[in-house]
């Protein structure tokens, strides 16, 4: 068994469960639904020769709700999805087959990584038609959505790759991944440098 063998065996695993599909439709609903109750609360109609600045400003701070909203959202997904990779095959008692096979240690782990960072991609590219909400009313360039896909590709890197090395790490009880504290620790992190510096 290859590196490809075991990403490809991964992901139709995974795409194949009804949960993957529950929490991509999940995920999308949810950013919309903020996305609406926010557009909702705003009033665009205002008249006058500020009107203009008016809307910008109301792209703007949606760019801003809908990255923050999704940032989040992936602080607590993605380790959530590779925490429990090696615990899922140690479930499914296939765990012993794997290490007697020819797969090295790193391949096995890049193929884990891989499987869930791809579920991760899957999420972000999901999410990106609501950004383009922002476009219709201006504030917001091409250039800046780009830069948070980028910062959402990076965060999802480094969170996959944190929750794989806890999981495989740690010798509690398979039942209790420890995918929480990935979160946590992850959130902190980041959203201790979202704060603006004053």
């Amino acid at each position: 068994m290859t590196f490809l063998s075991l990403l490809t065996k991964e992901m139709r695993l995974r795409l194949r469960r009804e949960r993957t599909i529950w929490v991509i439709i999940s995920y999308v609903f949810l950013m919309g639904l903020l996305g609406w109750l926010f557009l909702s609360t705003v009033d665009t109609n205002s008249s006058g020769p500020y009107s203009n600045n008016r809307l910008s400003e109301v792209g703007s701070t949606l760019y801003s709700l809908l990255a923050q909203v999704q940032l989040l959202l992936i602080i607590f997904i993605t380790p959530s999805l590779t925490a429990t990779a090696i615990n899922g095959e140690k479930e499914r008692q296939t765990y012993e087959m794997l290490i007697c096979s020819r797969l090295s240690a790193f391949s096995l782990i890049m193929g884990k990584l891989g499987a869930g960072l791809l579920n991760a991609l899957l999420l972000i590219a999901a999410s990106i038609p609501l950004f383009s909400l922002v476009f219709f009313f201006g504030g917001v360039g091409p250039t800046q959505v780009a830069s948070v896909v980028l910062i959402f590709l990076v965060s999802a890197l480094w969170l996959a790759t944190l929750g794989i090395f806890v999981r495989s790490s740690s010798h509690d009880q398979p039942s209790q991944p420890p995918s929480h504290t990935c979160s946590a620790c992850s959130g902190s992190f980041f959203l201790s440098y979202s704060q603006p510096s004053s």
